[in-house]
């Protein structure tokens, strides 16, 4: 299981002085960036409370963002792997995950439209 992942940057992989260490599983990134760093005011906080103060503001923004765009990074990686691409790759590079992950929230809405009855 591979927790923590050394990473270069995606435009400067051959720079082994950028690269760093990153939780890579999502729920143990979780844990020590909203729980662990202050579990002794959660220990005192209501959950909620504790929820809209110390998680509510960056979590959709930093967070689920972050994560998302892992997941279209594992997503592409398989179908490629697969042989499902149009075109085999050999890296992804940020403007093609930033466009897998705009297509995919694109096909969500689109299919929530659908459910709801509403034209496209």
């Amino acid at each position: 299981m591979d927790i923590v992942k050394k990473e270069a940057p995606i435009n400067d992989k051959n720079n082994t002085k950028k690269a760093g260490y990153y939780i890579s599983d999502n729920l143990s990134l979780f844990y020590y960036k909203y729980i662990f760093r202050n579990a002794s005011k959660l220990n005192i906080m209501d959950s909620e409370a504790f929820y809209k103060r110390y998680i509510e503001k960056d979590f959709e923004s930093q967070y689920v963002s972050k994560a998302f765009e892992q997941v279209c990074k594992q997503y592409l990686i398989r179908q490629n792997r697969l042989g499902l691409t149009d075109e085999i790759f050999e890296e992804i590079i940020k403007e093609v995950l930033s466009a897998a992950a705009t297509f995919a929230v694109c096909l969500k809405e689109d299919s929530i439209m659908k459910m709801r009855g509403l034209k496209i």
